[in-house]
């Protein structure tokens, strides 16, 4: 989406949850996560075209507002109600450690096909003939779960400096030591599981 549709889109989905919560007196949990995922996009594409040095309009003023005043309220160790109503129970999506952590398998897996990714005019391979083994061993997950990965997710944003093959493995093998430690990984999980 371009900046100005982001932009847009955020300021009129806060509309829309502002309206809600009054007509109703209460926070709507999934026009709140909808929001939050608006805040999210915003937020990364700023973030992306100024590191691409674009000249951006820079967020509104009423996100900055409602930002600093959730940060406000975290610094004194209480949870607002914009970001306790906003939790699901189950299964959750990947949260953004864990999506950036993806995103380094993707890129490593794509470097290894024949053509390649290409990043600032150069074509980036990586020569391993088995890089789905190698990033399941990596993340600590079963080769099934690289390969949906690398379906449904995108490859993270590999900075505006060139980059060679030996710095997206270097970051996709931290990458996969963070998840097998932190993530889905069944190490993880097992740990997790242990610790209660």
């Amino acid at each position: 989406m371009s900046w100005g549709t982001l932009f847009e889109r955020e300021a009129a989905v806060r509309d829309e949850l502002e309206k809600s919560t009054l007509d109703s007196g209460m926070l709507d949990g999934e026009k709140l996560r909808t929001w939050w995922k608006s805040v999210e996009d915003l937020l990364k594409a700023y973030a992306i075209g100024v590191a691409r040095g674009e000249q951006l309009e820079p967020p509104p003023v009423e996100l900055a507002r409602a930002l600093s005043g959730l940060a406000g309220y975290l610094a004194i160790g209480q949870i607002p109600g914009l970001i306790e109503h906003a939790k699901t129970e189950g299964r959750r999506p990947p949260g953004p450690a864990e999506l950036h952590d993806i995103g380094w398998a993707v890129a490593y897996r794509r470097a290894c096909d024949p053509e390649g990714i290409i990043h600032n005019g150069q074509t980036i391979r990586i020569a391993d003939k088995a890089p789905t083994k190698t990033l399941a061993e990596w993340f600590g997950v079963d080769a099934n779960t690289i390969r949906g990965w690398v379906r449904d997710y995108p490859m993270a944003f590999l900075g505006v400096n060139d980059v060679d093959a030996d710095l997206i493995e270097s970051r996709a093998q931290k990458a996969g030591q963070r998840y097998s430690l932190a993530g889905r990984s069944h190490k993880a999980i097992e740990t997790r599981s242990r610790n209660g």
